[in-house]
């Protein structure tokens, strides 16, 4: 299994120019489909923005300047309750959107491995579906049921742990419990039943999340299905116990892999961030003034840890250090973006789906045989 994964893992690497120029395309694309989806919220609420009474300058003058924010913007908010809620409406639906046409970018670059898989090289604007609105509309669907699966371990923690409050007495009683310690028989459940909870969300994401390859694996499906069929499918594949310990040794496997380049890009962002909140606090007077006791702290720690640079420096190593963060994301595009999402469909292909592409071989020899 892993010779077979990580070989197919090295393809993508065989075909580096091809990969790269194919990844660009799938992401500007995918944005592209975002800001498409979301540009009807997006207008909507501009222009109920635009013909509202309310003072945006102000707002967002108090915003900037901090001063009496709370007080002003509540009063905003309660004088023009009506268009507030509208527009807080269409922002959610507007990210929402967004997420969907540009997540969009999975399983076209999905489709892409698969064709390495194959052994084929796909022309890039053509055959491709970056554009193709029905596509778009049966991924929709599947995210819709494969959404409504994921809400099953929320609806059960949210069950048990109201049986839990009436179990122990209303919030009277866990009020009082909580009171005299943290750690007590009420707060022991509600984290048993978190942790079941959580394994139960990632059971369900392995089950379901095939749907999106097989939608798209014209080789092997018919890909006319309705959306439905596809998440039904991805159950059916994965129902194996055995198969899902190695989809476990997989990942582990990857994230082993993975963990040096995490902590280079951790570390890359980590000081970045400490020499931003340092450059800020000693040069930028309207960030001194919105200072938390937590960031006083926090900068005080880190004048200590670079007790060696004037502002000079830490301006300097800012800079630099921003460079870090653009020549590593370049890098990381290049060389690892997207090639976690090849062990999936590999382990799809190889493993999830190897009796269906064995019994087509047999039929293909049979009709060879009758010739």
């Amino acid at each position: 299994m892993f010779t077979k994964v990580y070989l197919d893992i090295l393809t993508v690497y065989k075909n580096f120019i091809h990969w790269n120029i194919s990844k660009t395309i799938i992401s500007l694309a995918s944005f592209f489909f975002g800001i498409l989806v979301a540009l009807p919220f997006i207008l909507l609420a501009a222009l109920i923005g635009y013909l509202s009474p309310i003072d945006w300058r102000s707002i967002i003058g108090a915003l900037y300047m901090w001063n009496s924010v709370d007080v002003f913007i509540l009063w905003e908010i309660f004088k023009n309750i009506i268009y507030f809620a509208f527009i807080i409406f269409l922002a959610v639906f507007w990210v929402l959107a967004f997420f969907l046409g540009n997540s969009y970018k999975y399983p076209l670059i999905s489709k892409l491995y698969l064709s390495y898989i194959d052994g084929e090289k796909r022309i890039f604007l053509k055959g491709n579906n970056y554009f193709s609105i029905k596509k778009l509309w049966k991924y929709t669907g599947i995210l819709w049921w494969v959404s409504l699966y994921l809400l099953i371990p929320f609806l059960i923690f949210i069950l048990l742990i109201i049986a839990l409050v009436f179990i122990f007495g209303w919030l009277d009683s866990i009020s009082l419990m909580m009171q005299h310690s943290i750690v007590n028989i009420f707060s022991i459940f509600t984290f048993l039943f978190f942790i079941i909870s959580a394994v139960l969300f990632f059971y369900i994401i392995y089950r379901t999340q095939f749907a999106f390859f097989s939608f798209i694996d014209e080789k092997y499906y018919d890909t006319h299905k309705k959306a439905k069929y596809y998440v039904k499918d991805s159950i059916s594949i994965t129902k194996s116990f055995k198969v899902f310990g190695q989809y476990i040794l997989l990942l582990i496997s990857m994230i082993v892999i993975m963990a040096p380049f995490f902590y280079i890009e951790a570390n890359i962002s980590g000081t970045k961030d400490e020499l931003q909140l340092l450059v800020s606090a000693k040069t930028d007077e309207t960030f001194q003034k919105t200072m938390t006791e937590d960031n006083k702290y926090e900068v005080s720690i880190l004048e200590k840890k670079y007790i060696n640079y004037n502002d000079d420096d830490l301006k300097y190593e800012l800079t630099k250090y921003n460079a870090f963060t653009t020549v590593w994301g370049i890098l990381y595009f290049l060389f690892l973006g997207n090639v976690e999402t090849m062990l999936f469909v590999s382990f799809y292909r190889r493993m999830l789906i190897a009796d269906k592409i064995v019994m087509e071989e047999e039929t293909e020899d049979d009709d060879e045989e009758v010739l």
